[in-house]
């Protein structure tokens, strides 16, 4: 699966971030200070990675700080939350998780 993250000023007040999915794309509308972060995105699933049902798996993630240091992400166990997510000051996540279809 591809997954692709962009950040876009709108105005002097907005930025637009958009993550984009082989099947689409989704965005949401941030404070323009995003725009002005150092940021990096990573992978989170370095290998096959089993789904356990009701819980989420973690694919990628965007994340952005203020600060001079950048720390790149790697893969996490089996999709977990990474640590160096607490060293960022914005972080934008892309899981998945396996449930039960819900029923009308």
């Amino acid at each position: 699966m591809h997954l692709a993250f962009n950040v876009a000023e709108l105005d002097e007040k907005q930025a637009k971030i958009v993550l984009s999915y082989p099947s689409g794309s989704t965005s949401t509308t941030y404070p323009i200070e995003v725009a002005t972060l150092a940021r990096s995105f990573g992978n989170l699933v370095g290998t096959d990675s089993n789904l356990l049902k009701d819980k989420p798996t973690y694919l990628a993630a965007w994340v952005g700080t203020k600060g001079s240091m950048l720390r790149s992400l790697g893969p996490s166990d089996n999709g977990g939350l990474p640590e160096e997510l607490e060293a960022y000051d914005t972080a934008f996540l892309y899981k998945v998780v396996w449930t039960d279809a819900e029923k009308d």
